[in-house]
């Protein structure tokens, strides 16, 4: 696995990557309120799990959430 900076127009944060393939990020959330601590947002791309994983304080911390579910999502699915 391995994190990039996603490039894509309006989007501030970072991606996970599985070989070539997305399967998470963790991104600023510019919908949340100005006064909410919680600005990160950790995403999953993966089936059998949610998408939105979670509200983060730190990008580090999203990007250790979506990490979480991805190795999760690796283990049950016996590959």
């Amino acid at each position: 696995m391995k994190w990039e900076q996603d490039t894509r127009k309006y989007s501030v944060g970072k991606i996970l990557l599985l070989g070539k393939w997305n399967v998470g990020g963790a991104h600023y959330d510019s919908c949340v309120s100005r006064d909410d601590n919680l600005k990160y947002c950790s995403r999953c791309n993966l089936p059998g799990i949610k998408s939105t994983l979670g509200h983060y304080a730190t990008e580090e911390e999203a990007q250790k959430r979506t990490e979480e579910a991805v190795n999760h999502w690796i283990s049950k699915s016996e590959l």
